[in-house]
Parts: structure tokens; sequence; C-alpha cells
């Protein structure tokens, strides 16, 4: 959202993304994936690591002067282990079968940009920062199968606003999150015999 400034009181408007003449995208950082196995005490992992990976999209205007920046950063990590042996998921045996996945991570977006009208300039930085963290385990036994799942999300949102008239216009800080966690435990043989449900 781009808001062109004006020497009046009147409300800014959105200008056409048109008037970019010039894209280009520029990768700061590559992405790189490593794939490695880690010991613990519950046994070996799966682990998978994602290294920052920053690129930009660059757009500008030759005329007007005008620019927009576009930064991404994305990072991730994840560890999975299979065949996991846990206790009593229901019924009075064991596990048999059970998969756990656990998996870490953010991504911060910036943008910038700066607006020309005559000698006036607006100037605005939004960024927005959202990480996440979820953990999962399913499996089954021989007369059940289970699922456990807890979910952590959140979102920052940053807005600073400067213009030729005043450096220092406007900032603003929201933001919001999710936790849940939930589990559901059902027969194999009678599907629709449900032992666990519940979630908050």
């Amino acid at each position: 959202l781009l808001f062109v400034p004006s020497p009046s009181n009147e409300r800014a408007r959105v200008p056409s993304p048109a008037r970019f003449d010039s894209v280009r995208t520029d990768t700061v950082s590559p992405l790189s994936v490593a794939v490695d196995q880690i010991l613990t005490q519950k046994g070996p992992f799966d682990f998978v690591h994602m290294s920052p990976y920053i690129f930009s999209v660059i757009a500008s205007s030759s005329t007007s002067g005008d620019s927009m920046v576009v930064t991404y950063n994305v990072n991730s990590t994840g560890l999975l282990r299979r065949n996991e042996v846990e206790g009593s998921i229901g019924s009075s045996t064991e596990t048999k079968d059970s998969d756990r996945d656990f998996a870490f991570g953010y991504m911060r977006q910036e943008v910038v940009t700066m607006t020309h009208v005559g000698d006036s300039w607006l100037r605005r930085n939004s960024t927005t920062f959202y990480s996440y963290k979820s953990d999962t385990c399913n499996g089954a036994d021989e007369a059940t199968f289970d699922l456990n799942a807890n979910v952590t999300w959140s979102r920052s949102r940053f807005e600073e606003y400067a213009s030729s008239e005043e450096e220092d216009m406007l900032d603003v800080f929201w933001g919001n999150s999710i936790q849940a966690a939930a589990r559901y435990n059902r027969s194999l043989s009678n599907h629709t015999a449900v032992n666990i449900a519940k979630g908050h």
C-alpha cells in the first residue's frame, strides 16, 4: 500500500503500481538446506535446518524518483523422529508406530517506500515479523490411532512514517499470537468410537 503526500488536508490516495518502470531482485543470502541426524536420550532425530534465506525485490521509477524495496528473511528448523515408542495412547497397549515432528522458525518482511509529489516526499517503513513453533506426534497401536499437536504462532507489525514536512510523523506497533493444543484418539476398527477429543 503506497501513500502519496498532499500539501492539503485531503486523504492520501493510492497510486497505480504501473508508476514503477524498473523491477529487479537481489539475493543477499541464498537458500541453503542441511539435513543431518542427531542423537538424544530418546534416540536419533533427523535434523533439517534452513539457513537464513534473505532476498529483496526492488522497484523504482526513473521519472518520479519513487521507489519500493521489499526484503524477506526466512529461517526454519525441523526435527523429525520416526517409530518413536510412547506410553499409553488411550488403550492398554504401548504405541508401536509413532512419528514425532518438531519445527520452529520465523519470517521477517520489510517494505520501504519513498513517494514524491513535487518537492514533497513521504517515506514508509513497514516491518512484519512472523514466528511459529509446532510439536506434533501421531501414532497407532493395535487398537487405536492417536494425534497430539501443540502449535504457537505470532505476528508483530511495525509502521514508521516520515515526510519532508515532518521527519518523525507516526510510529505504530501491534501484534497478536495464537497458542493451541489438541489431542484426538479413536478406534482403528470402529472409526466413530472416539476415545479422546479435546483442545484449547
